[in-house]
């Protein structure tokens, strides 16, 4: 009896992380997705010396690498790690004032970012 016991409560605080861990990782993907998109639609309306491109990269950066530390509990690092390197690409390129490199990084950061959340989403797709 004690071992169904010990077995349940495992099964329950196991289940209970799974939970949490899911929903941190979309609420993180959700505020990804909607600073990946403001950052791609302000490189491509506004002029590339604009001062609010670098602070919304760096604003950015800031976000993901406070959350990126969490995320490694539950999604292997070397997949976290292309977004860290395109918000790089971004910067510099602001920084540089190029900005076809800035808006090629922007969308292929989207992407990645986007293809990210979806393999690590809880779907039936994943689960089977």
């Amino acid at each position: 009896m004690k071992q169904v016991l010990a077995i349940i409560i495992v099964f329950i605080i196991s289940t209970v992380m799974i939970v949490l861990d899911s929903v941190y990782v979309k609420k993180t993907f959700d505020t990804l997705q909607i600073k990946v998109d403001n950052i791609c639609t302000e490189i491509k309306e506004y002029d590339i010396k604009d001062d609010r491109l670098m602070t919304l990269a760096e604003d950015l950066e800031d976000f993901w690498t406070k959350r990126m530390d969490r995320l490694c509990i539950s999604i292997s690092r070397k997949d976290l790690q292309p977004i860290s390197d395109y918000i790089q690409f971004i910067k510099t390129a602001i920084y540089n004032k190029d900005k076809e490199s800035a808006i090629t990084y922007s969308e292929i950061l989207d992407y990645n970012v986007e293809g990210l959340y979806q393999s690590n989403e809880i779907s039936i797709v994943n689960i089977i």
